[in-house]
């Protein structure tokens, strides 16, 4: 399957998101699923937000799956180079993750465990979704 790359310059994150990703068949992969979304928060502060997602780029992803019906949202982090909340917290993503109504969930706190997938995506997803990774 060949790489999509799609850019769009808009000035509202929001639509342009929505544009984005109509182009990737959502529904099966996501309705009656767990489905976690990953954003980047490496390290922000008051004074610093520019190199993490932002709060509009993840409220704009989590509405567009959300509109197909996950079993469960989640929003998680494990941010590197600070706490995970903290990062959350100053730069806004918390407030988004609370107004959608997703859980959030730190990859660097317990409990850890393993966990058995039920399905193997390049197995049980039919078509070409089996192979897309959005970031």
């Amino acid at each position: 399957m060949p790489d999509v790359v799609i850019t769009l310059n808009r000035s509202d994150i929001g639509a342009a998101i929505d544009e984005a990703l109509d182009a990737i068949a959502l529904e099966p992969l996501v309705a009656g699923k767990r489905v976690a979304i990953k954003p980047n928060e490496t390290w922000a502060s008051e004074e610093d937000k520019a190199g993490i997602t932002q709060p509009d780029t993840l409220r704009a992803v989590l509405r567009n799956v959300k509109r197909f019906g996950p079993r469960e949202l989640i929003v998680t982090g494990g941010s590197g180079a600070a706490e995970t909340d903290d990062v959350f917290r100053v730069s806004g993503l918390m407030d988004v993750v609370q107004e959608i109504g997703a859980t959030f969930v730190d990859h660097n706190r317990p409990p850890f465990m393993s966990v058995d997938l039920a399905y193997a995506p390049g197995r049980d997803v039919k078509g070409p979704q089996r192979a897309i990774m959005v970031n």
